[in-house]
């Protein structure tokens, strides 16, 4: 320090969260000069401009806004800003938004601004002061407003057949408008029902809209349908009725089997072989062929004379291999062609370096089989054994310096597409190692 002063850096508290940034200090944590991290508010750091006005005085959004009653007993709304260093004054501001306090659209009159919130409260209101009673206040989108409906005394009258009350718009009392009973204006026959003539039995009467008319509805027996209909979904078969009349119970309707088959569409070629429906003998599966020895062991199906189980026995031997059929995933490889490339390289000595690499450019889609290790007879020694597709390691085994078996790589693959390159790669660098790679590919 100037003039030989001394600093007690363990008395030193302050740390780089605690100074402005922008400025340097010495503090806790070090001797050396720190510079501080603490937020200049009056920088943006990613805030709005306050206004177009003012684009470079930034409005930081506050960390929580609350109402509270403090301890003057006032009421407030209480606004946390984020973590930082403030000027105090117009460089540097902290907002809330309008909804953060409940300053919404839709809790303000319409046209009225609260906070620079327009409201909206009452826009959508579609009463006039005709459809409020007269007198009576209400609010629409333009504010307050009182009805101008008209209010009526209860109405009170009786009508006959034919008779109008006319109703003024507006409000009326609660009252009452009665009709005179039917019976007093279209007094049927004594014993008679109102009905059309069609409609009453014969033998049978009513008066109906003032006017006596007797029954013409003929009482009938057992009768053959005129038609019959199965619905859309085949769930009901209908008869149609050919005559107007009245049946009951113990009455019947009835078709020939030649009708229901045609309404329900019953023919031989779709009933079972040998099973009669409806007067029909099937013949569904009567041309059936197959026999148990045709049909894949353990499955099952129909033949002319019934329910057969296949005794043909599958086996993956003679199934394309990767293609499954009926459950079974065959291993033939059919008339594959097969590429083998291998690379094996050892190191009986740490001043030797040896590596060695083979390649094949896949000319049809294919598979790649391969297997390797890697080895070190001691705790000295690197080695690397590697597959690639395409320059991107599929797999592969390292040794470093480390005294153990390190495999395997048996019995692996990967499936390729044409003009893909497949590598094969060892690398002996140091010690007593032994390293290899064979692959196989089939396309």
């Amino acid at each position: 320090m100037p003039g030989g002063d001394t600093i007690d850096y363990d008395a030193l508290t302050a740390t780089a969260a605690d100074v402005p940034e922008g400025l340097t200090f010495i503090g806790d944590g070090s001797e050396e000069e720190q510079a501080g991290t603490l937020e200049n508010r009056e920088n943006m750091h990613g805030a709005p401009g306050f206004s177009p006005s003012w684009p470079d005085v930034p409005v930081h959004q506050s960390v929580r806004v609350i109402a509270t009653t403090d301890t003057n007993g006032d009421k407030q709304i209480a606004v946390a800003p984020p973590r930082g260093k403030y000027p105090g004054n117009w460089n540097a501001y902290v907002g809330i938004y309008p909804a953060e306090i409940g300053i919404e659209p839709g809790v303000i009159a319409n046209g009225e601004k609260v906070g620079g919130v327009t409201g909206t409260f009452g826009n959508d209101s579609t009463a006039t002061g005709a459809d409020v009673r007269d007198g009576k206040v209400y609010y629409d989108k333009n504010g307050r407003q009182i009805g101008s409906a008209g209010d009526y005394a209860a109405a009170a009258a009786t009508l006959k057949c034919g008779e109008v009350y006319n109703i003024q718009k507006g409000f009326h009392q609660a009252g009452k408008v009665t009709a005179a009973s039917l019976s007093s204006q279209t007094q049927p026959k004594e014993g008679d029902a109102a009905a059309a003539a069609a409609q009453i039995l014969e033998g049978y009467g009513a008066w109906v809209n003032g006017a006596y008319r007797d029954g013409s509805m003929p009482d009938k027996g057992n009768v053959a349908a005129s038609d019959s209909k199965a619905d859309d979904d085949s769930s009901t078969l209908r008869f149609t009725i050919p005559e107007t009349g009245r049946y009951t119970k113990g009455n019947y309707l009835s078709r020939t089997y030649a009708q229901i088959r045609t309404a329900l569409g019953i023919v031989a070629s779709v009933i079972k072989n040998g099973t009669t429906i409806a007067g029909l003998k099937g013949t569904y599966g009567s041309d059936a062929t197959a026999a148990a020895d045709q049909i894949l062991k353990g499955k099952t199906a129909y033949g002319k004379d019934g329910k057969i189980t296949g005794t043909l026995n599958l086996t993956a031997a003679n199934i394309r291999k990767g293609v499954s059929y009926a459950g079974v995933t065959g291993t033939w490889y059919g008339n594959k062609k097969c590429i083998s490339a291998m690379a094996v390289y050892g190191n009986a000595s740490t001043a030797e370096d040896h590596q060695g690499e083979a390649e094949f450019k896949m000319p049809e889609d294919g598979v790649v089989y391969y297997g390797g290790f890697s080895f070190a007879n001691n705790a000295y020694g690197k080695c690397t054994v590697q597959i690639l597709k395409n320059g991107t390691a599929m797999d592969n085994r390292d040794l470093n310096n480390n005294w153990y078996y390190r495999g395997t790589m048996w019995d692996k693959s990967f499936t390729v597409k044409k003009n893909d390159t497949v590598k094969v790669k060892c690398t002996a660098t140091s010690g007593t190692v032994c390293c290899g790679i064979q692959a196989v590919i089939v396309y």
